[in-house]
């Protein structure tokens, strides 16, 4: 409710920790994810060479190029335009539109792709790589391109589930998903021997089986029926996100096509996996963290219709994302060494260790920016994004020209974080400007502040100071950095009231409480 229907403070507080309690939620499938990944890569570093390893990150451009291109941003349109109706067959006409219409675009897309998959593969692959000889790459594209009208069918039966708050139901779908997609990655890849086209095809299965379970029922339960006038408005919002969404997702991948053109021909594929196996634990900070959270927020605050009221949601939650998301991303920016090793103990890859601080730092400017792009969704204001991501990409390319032939592998890294920086700031400026959101510059400033400071540490020390110390030394000093990096967070960054309010929710929590040693709070 807005202030002006009387909504007490109490109120207030409770949808906020509604808010967290769904977040933790959706965070335990990414977490899950991210923990057997992290299990399973000295496993699949030990199966594919880093060429192959290298190929397979391409085909994950292959996937968001194509995903994009087929209008996966409609579902943005679904779920905000969901919570203008109070209906029940208004909202079901929105969720049903919106699914036929993607199954519709998607196999267009997917269907051209597939009849141009040996061009495709040409292009995107060194086909003279020895250390690919044995994998057949265009039947790989064949089955990545067929793999997503099924992801998108999949998605939006999982956008729903948000859309209705469910998420429980959700959380073990997706968990059950995961599960499945491993295991059967784990027996083509490790058992049948079947490498790069072991890891797409486990994934095609998955989306088969969910699609088919997951969207099926929900189409069944609310009739697949087209309405153009629920439909039209989707469009016309969700028309700027295409191209928003092609050039978000070259913000991404566009550092692996780069390294691809312009690094050394003999061993520009390894130069992607390295750069690839670093960028992937970088990116955990955003999917784990960020990536959870918006799950939960996007609908939550979609849902609230007084702008006021929102625009004041905005500014606190904002804050409180922006720092969970820096302090979860000091362990990857200050041990990138010991956790590229632990990851995997194969020579070839060891390296990655210095991509991993300059992506995990980016990723954080980047939550700033997704933080910010939320406030123009919530407004129905979709253009001025792309102009923001076209800048950016533009940017990142010019970067990583310059940047590449210097630096190698990091100098994507490195041009990632400049331009994330630069597209954070702006979008917050254009949003604020828009949704008339008051950003709490003081906080969220003094989180990006640890953030740079942890990064010049981890790279000063790695380039400079780690061969002069021990082992026992050198987990010391990363250890009291990061201790006093997060008590500066803890108490440089919260109120008192904040801090003790954070201390007793967190004693209510069953295992906390139980170490403790007292009894759950009402």
């Amino acid at each position: 409710m807005s202030p002006s229907e009387g909504t007490p403070a109490p109120g207030k507080s409770s949808a906020l920790g509604g808010l967290v309690k769904h977040s933790l939620i959706y965070s335990l499938v990414p977490l899950l994810q991210r923990a057997l990944n992290i299990v399973l890569v000295p496993l699949f570093t030990k199966k594919l060479n880093p060429a192959q390893w290298g190929a397979s990150e391409l085909l994950d451009l292959v996937v968001v190029a194509a995903t994009q291109a087929a209008g996966m941003n409609l579902l943005a349109g679904m779920t905000r335009f969901y919570f203008d109706y109070q209906r029940e067959e208004d909202r079901r006409r929105v969720i049903s539109s919106a699914v036929v219409a993607l199954g519709v675009f998607s196999w267009i897309v997917a269907g051209i792709g597939i009849v141009f998959r040996v061009e495709i593969s040409d292009w995107l692959f060194e086909s003279g790589d020895v250390l690919l000889a044995g994998d057949n790459l265009p039947r790989c594209i064949a089955v990545v391109l067929a793999t997503i009208p099924l992801a998108m069918s999949s998605e939006a039966g999982f956008r729903y589930l948000q859309t209705e708050k469910r998420s429980q139901l959700y959380t073990t779908l997706r968990t059950t998903k995961s599960l499945v997609e491993l295991f059967l990655k784990i027996a083509m890849v490790a058992y049948f021997d079947w490498g790069v086209v072991g890891m797409v095809a486990s994934v095609f299965v998955g989306e088969l089986i969910t699609s088919v379970l997951l969207t099926g029922g929900i189409l069944a339960r609310i009739g697949p029926r087209v309405s153009w006038e629920k439909l039209r408005p989707m469009l016309v919002y969700a028309a700027p996100l295409i191209p928003v969404g092609l050039m978000q997702m070259g913000l991404h991948q566009v550092d692996r096509v780069m390294l691809r053109a312009l690094g050394p021909a003999e061993i520009a594929m390894t130069w992607v996996g390295v750069f690839g196996l670093g960028y992937k634990v970088g990116f955990m900070v955003q999917q784990m963290g960020m990536g959870s959270f918006m799950q939960a927020w996007q609908p939550s605050l979609f849902a609230v219709v007084d702008r006021d009221e929102r625009a004041r949601l905005q500014s606190r939650v904002d804050a409180y994302a922006m720092l969970f998301v820096g302090a979860t991303s000091l362990v990857p920016i200050l041990y990138a060494r010991e956790v590229t090793q632990w990851l995997s103990g194969q020579v070839a890859y060891l390296d990655a260790y210095r991509v991993l601080p300059w992506v995990a730092a980016a990723y954080v400017f980047y939550g700033l920016y997704a933080l910010a792009q939320v406030t123009l969704l919530a407004e129905k204001r979709t253009w001025p994004l792309f102009w923001l991501n076209a800048g950016a990409l533009a940017l990142n390319v010019g970067l990583d020209w310059i940047w590449i032939p210097r630096w190698g592998y990091v100098g994507p890294a490195a041009a990632k974080l400049v331009t994330f920086a630069v597209l954070a700031f702006v979008c917050v400026g254009v949003a604020n400007k828009r949704g008339g959101v008051a950003t709490e510059w003081g906080r969220i400033l003094k989180v990006l502040a640890v953030v740079v400071v942890a990064l010049g540490a981890s790279v000063l020390y790695e380039t400079r100071f780690a061969a002069e110390f021990s082992v026992g030394v050198t987990q010391l000093l990363k250890g009291a950095a990061l201790s006093a990096m997060l008590a500066f967070l803890w108490f440089a960054v919260l109120t008192r009231e904040e801090r003790s309010g954070f201390g007793a929710r967190l004693e209510r929590l069953p295992v906390v409480g139980g170490l403790l040693g007292r009894s759950k709070r009402p």
